[in-house]
């Protein structure tokens, strides 16, 4: 029979977890930008769901903040002191490939999106913001997170070698590998050869490919029967 206390104790342990799951997914996110009037807004409107919003306004700055914590997202401005938002993702896909990275944009600027496409963002916040239009986007990064952390998770595909094809033999296994190769050395030279093993296992095959490897490949190859021989 469960005791109260153990009921608690479970309650308190599936309460536990569901905070844990929430934590889970929840992020660090980065934003580069100059641009007080975009920062205060979307701080909030990310704070809102629980993610936590560090702000630089540069490069080396960013990367020192990456160094103290992991980031999981960085959304920069199209322009900053020590370089642009393309500038910056390109260098992140390169060097920080796990960092989900997105930029702002701002009414007019067409050319960005095939940029920050090409620099590897997940997505584009359009100013000026809005709250649907960022709630959205949040899910779509989260997304995004779920599907690679589920990729780095998966095992890895067992690699199985092609078969290789020897004088009508085929095979991968090292064992097969180490009778082909002892196959063509022996057949090389002069030496009288004895095949053993059970009906079936391919002895003759054995000698055909013998011959195959041998000096005298170009004249017939006799098979004789000798459990019929009178």
């Amino acid at each position: 029979m469960v005791t109260h206390f153990e009921r608690l104790l479970r309650l308190f342990a599936v309460r536990l977890l569901c905070i844990k799951l929430v934590e889970a997914t929840l992020m660090r996110i980065a934003v580069v930008t100059q641009n007080v009037d975009v920062l205060v807004p979307l701080r909030a409107m990310l704070e809102e769901p629980g993610h936590s919003v560090v702000h630089t306004t540069r490069i080396d700055c960013l990367m020192r903040l990456a160094e103290r914590a992991p980031i999981d997202l960085v959304i920069a401005d199209q322009q900053f002191p020590d370089g642009s938002g393309v500038e910056l993702l390109t260098m992140l896909r390169r060097e920080q490939p796990q960092m989900l990275t997105a930029m702002l944009m701002a009414a007019g600027a067409a050319y960005v999106p095939q940029l920050a496409s090409e620099a590897g963002a997940v997505g584009l916040l359009m100013l000026p913001l809005e709250a649907a239009a960022v709630d959205k986007f949040v899910e779509r990064v989260e997304d995004e997170r779920e599907r690679r952390f589920a990729l780095a998770a998966a095992p890895d595909p067992i690699v199985v070698p092609a078969p290789i094809e020897f004088h009508g033999m085929y095979g991968s296994a090292a064992t097969m590998r180490a009778t082909f190769r002892a196959i063509a050395r022996v057949g090389a030279t002069d030496a009288t050869v004895l095949v053993t093993g059970e009906s079936g296992t391919g002895k003759e095959l054995v000698a055909h490919a013998l011959h195959e490897e041998s000096a005298r490949r170009r004249k017939p190859f006799v098979a004789l029967n000798c459990s019929a021989l009178p």
